[in-house]
């Protein structure tokens, strides 16, 4: 439902031909959800693919590799490195200091 809204602009695809609905289902992108949980693969979010893409260019520079262990916490493993702040300002200091570590500064 949600890839033919997105794709086409349909919302009530029960109202329609089934055969047309197959037709056009056909015709989304092989990154669409249902293409996905038809291929038994697991969706990747845009997000996730670039935090790849980031891991691979710092192990590449020699720097540290955790931005898909940030983002996946929770799928595998145990929330336990979790963090939660009071405020937005304790978010934004610990941020601060995440950045700075990771651009060595």
């Amino acid at each position: 439902m949600c890839d033919l809204a997105e794709t086409y602009h349909i919302y009530d695809y029960r109202s329609m031909p089934a055969r047309f609905v197959a037709t056009l289902a056909a015709g989304l992108s092989e990154d669409s959800r249902v293409r996905r949980k038809a291929s038994g693969m697991k969706p990747v979010s845009q997000t996730l693919m670039l935090a790849l893409i980031i891991d691979e260019i710092a192990s590449e520079c020699g720097g540290k590799a955790f931005m898909v262990d940030t983002l996946t916490v929770g799928e595998t493993e145990t929330k336990g490195d979790a963090q939660s702040f009071e405020t937005i300002e304790d978010f934004k200091a610990a941020r601060q200091k995440l950045l700075e570590a990771i651009n060595g500064s």
